[in-house]
């Protein structure tokens, strides 16, 4: 059995079932193996505010990767350890891009969501929490990952292939998110456990989505859940079963992780 350091996890359709919970038994092997001395670590394309109230639910003291490793943050000391702004001059010529093709599009900063772009109404409220239209955040609270819904799934790829040499893309079909240029999880999160002296191959990731994959590939060993998109599951070497059937719990128990 090989020995592991660290676990880090992505949320959404991976820690969290479809209504927003941590499984018991998911939750509790994850206690167990803190106690034992591994770190857990959570690693979201969310931001810190709807992230907090999970890594608070596991007691964890590792810093929070938010906005798809664009924001890192201390829990403890509420304090922002690093950020990587998207600059006014990207964010309005993408802007101009996608106008007459977009349904919606929404800047993210460390703390809140505002819309730009805004043709499907009280919609957008089912998709992400947003400031009112033409509310706009301060000079200290910079853009730091933007979400684009579009029309068709063509005109997506066209954008990706467009923007792709400056920006870091994560192309779901209809939409995408999109951070500073080689800003994605993976490289916060390596970032991360440098200071605390893990090695890659020590650490086990969990994921289900395009902006886990270099995660899953970079790491000792990455996990696909059952839900996953098939180009997760093409890269990943181990999988394991879905969000709602306690994956994590499954895979770490088989494992003999615990």
């Amino acid at each position: 059995m090989q020995t592991f350091k660290a676990i880090v996890l992505d949320m959404d359709g991976t820690l969290l079932t479809k209504d927003g919970k941590i499984p018991n038994k998911t939750k509790n092997i994850l206690l167990k193996l803190k106690d034992k001395g591994i770190k857990i670590f959570l690693a979201t394309g969310r931001p810190i505010s709807t992230s907090l109230p999970y890594h608070q639910e596991l007691d964890l003291e590792t810093p929070l990767i938010c906005l798809n490793g664009a924001v890192v943050y201390d829990r403890l000391k509420q304090k922002v350890l690093s950020q990587a702004p998207i600059s006014f001059e990207l964010i309005n010529l993408v802007k101009e891009t996608v106008m007459d093709n977009a349904k919606a599009m929404v800047c993210q900063t460390f703390q809140s969501n505002y819309q730009l772009i805004n043709l499907i109404g009280e919609q957008i409220e089912r998709y992400w929490p947003v400031e009112k239209a033409g509310v706009m955040p301060g000079n200290d609270e910079p853009f730091l990952k933007m979400k684009i819904m579009f029309n068709s799934k063509s005109f997506a790829s066209y954008i990706v292939n467009k923007f792709t040499p400056v920006l870091q893309v994560s192309n779901w079909g209809d939409w995408f998110e999109v951070t500073s240029q080689s800003v994605t999880k993976w490289t916060s999160f390596h970032s991360v456990i440098k200071q605390y002296g893990i090695h890659v191959r020590d650490v086990i990731a969990f994921g289900d989505g395009v902006n886990d994959i270099d995660l899953i590939k970079n790491v000792g060993i990455g996990v696909a859940m059952e839900n996953a998109l098939p180009i997760l599951k093409q890269v990943s070497k181990y999988s394991t079963s879905s969000n709602e059937d306690n994956g994590i719990f499954h895979f770490l128990n088989n494992y003999h992780v615990s």
